[in-house]
């Protein structure tokens, strides 16, 4: 774990050389140095006192440096006689710098043909950092620990622990403890992820928990997240430079000790631990498989994949290779995906037939993902293949496959009084071409209407297509409601429940079920409008 900032050393360094008396005109004396600024905040100062002991200095030859892109100004360019008495003067140095100057501002103050040299370097932190560093930690709250562990993506994982590749779902574990001889209550946990190099937030600082820390004792917290669903900026915007990403955590609390001065206080204690994105100029990597976990013999089953160009160049011509490991269902096939922006993706579908006298045991699916040149995928970090090992089982073969199956799942939220749209993936199971009539029934208590994207479809055995239902949802609908959706071929009807949960329309006092009382509410106060005119009238 990386250093913390103290409210006297640790996020700041001063160097000061000086010369002998006898060979110098100008001297520096010692300098004031913040310990750490925002990185918002644009500037900051260094004051120090400059002596001069001999003839009057006109200009002053300032000829120092600082960091890239930032600049350095003094508000003193002379100096007077100080050949009979030394002549002192306060100088200030105000350094400017962009959110985008990285973790810390470093340079040298100097004058041309003097020996003296101030050095600095000063860490530059979130503003709610500088914040917490500002209120002092008398209460001794430690972050004890910040560890990642990388859980990698869903069917492979090609980072570690402190390295992330997109995609990859992080666990972090966090351990607060209280140092002081006193309790410490309403601790705040917050924690977010800062780009250092863009100076912003990747995740936004947040509270996580609240508890209150007994003297002595430790609280453990875990939070978890993934490489961009999680992230408030996009994919191109990421920085793959070592270290660049900072998971800071705060504890701030109040000190519980009746006994004490400090009785009452406010005390806030931060760490962090950095940890670097991995961006390849050119990798493939499948974000999300959805297919059942659990297949019959027999079954046509479909599998949809969400292929995406985690580089930072384009890929032209992609092809996802997928077959089962051993061959032993003999599922083999070439998808071709075609060309994918950078940081883009594709959503591919296929499907496979599971054979009629498999085994019933656990398989494996692999896709492997391959370029233009037939070649597959592999990083510049590991050497790693894009290799995804998706697993399923088949069991239940002695219980007949449905002729035609029939799945469905919300594509957007189901709110009152709003369109509700449902995909659904309808499959043909039988041998040979078979022709349907969709629609669906039993929406009528909370829809008005539903519109169907394809009421025919004609399906080869094996064959899939998504059909999407979209309802116009009453303006009172709300909880768990189910409509029906029905196939029809020939004489026989398939028909497939499906339910969906609608949230109820927000409604203040003229609103949904509060109608009736502001309708009352509304006649009392006209009653009492209309005795305030009468009692007025009387009166004149």
């Amino acid at each position: 774990m990386k250093s913390k900032f103290t409210l006297f050393t640790l996020s700041i360094f001063a160097i000061l050389l000086f010369a002998g008396v006898a060979s110098a005109a100008l001297t520096f004396g010692t300098p004031t140095i913040p310990t750490s600024v925002d990185h918002e905040a644009g500037s900051f100062d260094i004051v120090f006192n400059l002596t001069n002991d001999a003839a009057a200095v006109d200009p002053i030859n300032w000829a120092s440096t600082v960091t890239s892109g930032a600049t350095l100004a003094f508000n003193v360019d002379a100096i007077a006689d100080g050949s009979v008495t030394d002549v002192t003067e306060e100088i200030t140095a105000t350094i400017t710098f962009p959110n985008t100057v990285g973790e810390n501002v470093t340079g040298e103050i100097n004058i041309t043909g003097e020996s003296g040299i101030i050095s600095f370097s000063v860490k530059t932190t979130p503003e709610e950092i500088t914040s917490c560093n500002d209120l002092g930690n008398l209460g001794r709250l430690r972050i004890k620990g910040i560890d990642f562990t990388n859980e990698g993506l869903p069917f492979a994982s090609f980072g570690n622990d402190d390295d992330w590749f997109l995609f990859e779902e992080i666990e972090v574990e966090i351990d607060v403890k209280n140092d002081g001889s006193f309790d410490v209550d309403d601790v705040e946990i917050s924690w977010g992820l800062y780009d250092v190099s863009a100076g912003e937030w990747a995740i936004d600082f947040d509270e996580e928990d609240e508890v209150n820390i007994k003297d002595g004792n430790t609280e453990t917290f875990t939070v978890s997240f993934k490489v961009d669903d999680d992230f408030d900026v996009d994919l191109e915007d990421l920085s793959d430079d070592t270290d660049n990403y900072r998971l800071y955590v705060v504890a701030e609390g109040t000190i519980d000790d009746n006994d004490s001065l400090d009785d009452g206080e406010k005390t806030c204690a931060f760490d962090y631990e950095p940890a670097t994105i991995i961006i390849e100029n050119d990798f493939i990597v499948i974000g999300e498989v959805e297919m059942p976990e659990k297949v019959q013999c027999g079954e046509t089953v479909t599998v949809t994949a969400d292929v995406w160009n985690v580089g930072s160049d384009q890929q032209d011509e992609v092809v996802i290779e997928f077959f089962d490991r051993g061959n032993a269902l003999g599922i083999g096939e070439n998808i071709e995906v075609g060309d994918i922006d950078e940081f883009d993706n594709q959503e591919v579908s296929f499907t496979f037939k599971v054979p009629k006298d498999a085994e019933e045991k656990s398989y494996q699916l692999i896709f492997e993902i391959s370029d233009e040149d037939g070649d597959v995928y592999e990083n510049d970090f590991d050497d790693d293949e894009s290799r995804f090992i998706v697993p399923f089982k088949v069991e239940d073969c002695s219980a007949p496959v449905p002729d035609l199956t029939i799945s469905a799942a919300l594509d957007s939220e189901a709110k009152a009084g709003e369109k509700v749209v449902v995909r659904s993936t309808i499959t043909n199971n039988e041998d040979g071409l078979r022709t349907f009539t969709i629609s669906a029934a039993g929406f009528a208590s909370w829809a008005s209407s539903v519109e169907v994207s394809q009421t025919a479809l004609a399906l080869q055995e094996g064959e899939s297509r998504v059909v999407t239902f979209t309802f116009e949802a009453l303006e009172d609908a709300s909880g768990t409601q189910t409509f029906f959706i029905e196939a029809l071929s020939g004489d026989e009807v398939t028909r497939q429940p499906v339910s969906v949960l609608i949230e109820p329309r927000a409604g203040g006092l003229f609103g949904g079920d509060n109608l009736p009382l502001a309708i009352g509410v509304l006649n009392v106060v006209l009653v009492i409008i209309i005795i305030f005119v009468a009692v007025r009238v009387a009166r004149r």
